[in-house]
């Protein structure tokens, strides 16, 4: 209980340095389960996914077919997708389901699978034959997925700069720069990085409902000339999207190839985000603006 406390006010060392010394001293399977699996959480806080992945997978092999195995390979699955390797987040997502079916972490991982499944069949979505301004709009598409749905900031405000500096003459240039200070200042807590981020929206879209927004941001008065209805940004048929998780292929039993990566780009600043769980803000930007 102690170990848990230090850690649940962020004393990780502390933390870290009791489960070790709790882990050579208990018999108790129960207390081994939750050691191994608060351990390798730590690990990950600490910037070691390696290491939190050999103690998770040493805990899945000790444990099979348990509620404890199913988390093991659902954290595995978590590192794996805040690293955007998403085939490989896919199938420990799988595997996870396996271990304990009808289980609430197999619930989870199935919800967690089905997102994966949304955002790349959102990537198949766009290609050469589709014009800028569609391919924008649906490269927009995946950017909300990715923060919405998979709790990635980071990738999230990466995308939205790429799109916005890859289209700068589309209606969605704006939409998407102000996206990226929403993010900056609702989900990394950035203030200043905001606020840079809301100046060039005024600056450089300044008849845009989004520079109005900005304004408001900024303390500065509304442009009253300014229309706020919604602009056009590419989409002119539905999208149809086919999802299936079931068919998801798993690692081999003894999880000793390494996985493959998927063909999207990593985050560039290398860190790793632990799940930002349901106390992440829920409403979009768009829900302020309107």
């Amino acid at each position: 209980l102690q170990a848990e406390a230090w850690q649940r006010s962020g004393k990780n060392k502390m933390a870290l340095n009791l489960y070790q010394a709790l882990e050579r001293e208990t018999t108790d399977p129960s207390d081994l389960r939750r050691i191994a699996l608060n351990t390798a959480r730590i690990r990950i806080l600490d910037q070691k996914p390696d290491s939190a992945r050999t103690i998770l997978r040493s805990a899945a092999v000790k444990y099979p077919r348990t509620e404890t195995s199913a988390e093991a390979y659902f954290i595995m699955a978590q590192i794996w997708e805040q690293e955007n390797i998403l085939d490989s987040a896919q199938a420990y997502y799988t595997l996870a389901r396996q271990e304990s079916p009808g289980s609430p972490i197999a619930e989870r991982a199935l919800r967690a699978a089905s997102d994966i499944a949304m955002l790349q069949a959102l990537g198949r979505q766009a290609s050469d034959e589709k014009t800028q301004e569609q391919n924008a709009a649906i490269q927009f598409l995946m950017v909300e997925h990715y923060l919405f749905q998979l709790g990635q900031p980071y990738q999230a405000l990466e995308r939205y700069l790429q799109i916005s500096s890859s289209s700068p003459s589309l209606p969605i240039a704006a939409k998407a720069l102000y996206a990226s200070g929403w993010v900056r200042l609702h989900y990394l807590d950035d203030r200043s990085g905001a606020d840079s981020l809301f100046l060039r929206v005024i600056e450089n879209y300044p008849q845009t409902r989004y520079a109005n927004a900005a304004r408001e941001r900024l303390g500065l008065p509304w442009d009253t000339l300014v229309s706020d209805q919604e602009p056009e940004i590419g989409l002119t048929s539905p999208l149809s999207i086919s999802i299936d998780t079931v068919k998801t292929p798993a690692p081999g039993p003894e999880l000793k190839s390494p996985p493959q990566k998927s063909d999207s780009p990593k985050k560039t600043d290398g860190r790793l985000i632990p799940s930002l769980g349901p106390d992440r803000p829920k409403e979009g930007f768009m829900d302020e603006i309107r």
